[in-house]
C-alpha cells in the first residue's frame, strides 16, 4: 500500500512508535496485569507486563480447568496490549490428594471404608 504519490509504504504513525527499526521488538508496549489465578490454582508469571512476556496457569496436581479438563492455560503480552484471548476458567477437582498417615503417638488411626474412603478414628477411646 502506498500513501499518496510518494511511493513510500503507508504505516500508521501511532503503531510505528512501538518499533525502533523495521525488524526489532516493540519497545514501549505494556499490558495490564494478567487475569487473576483461579481459586485453588497457580500462576506462573515473572511480574513483567512487557511485550512478549508469558503467563501460564494450572490447577495443581489434583485438578484441571473446567469444562475442558485441560491442565494448563497460558498467554503472552501482545502488540495490542492484551494477553490475547486468554480466559482462565474455574478449577475442577479430579481426585483427592493422598492423606498422610497420622503421626505416631497421636492416637489417630485410619479405618478403610470401601475402595476410596477412609475414616480417621482415635484409638485412645476405642
Amino acid at each position: 500500500m502506498t500513501f499518496l504519490n510518494t511511493g513510500k509504504p503507508f504505516v500508521c504513525a501511532s503503531f510505528l512508535r512501538f518499533f525502533k527499526s523495521e525488524n526489532s521488538q516493540p519497545t514501549d508496549i505494556t499490558c495490564p496485569d494478567p487475569p487473576a489465578k483461579p481459586a485453588g490454582g497457580r500462576i506462573e508469571w515473572d511480574g513483567s507486563n512487557n511485550y512478549d512476556t508469558e503467563v501460564s496457569y494450572n490447577c495443581g496436581p489434583h485438578a484441571a480447568f473446567y469444562p475442558d479438563l485441560s491442565e494448563r492455560k497460558g498467554g503472552k503480552c501482545l502488540w495490542d496490549t492484551t494477553w490475547g484471548d486468554l480466559q482462565v476458567p474455574l478449577c475442577q477437582v479430579l481426585r483427592c490428594p493422598t492423606i498422610p498417615e497420622p503421626p505416631e503417638g497421636s492416637g489417630l488411626v485410619y479405618k478403610r471404608r470401601g475402595d476410596e474412603e477412609y475414616e480417621i478414628q482415635t484409638s485412645k477411646f476405642n
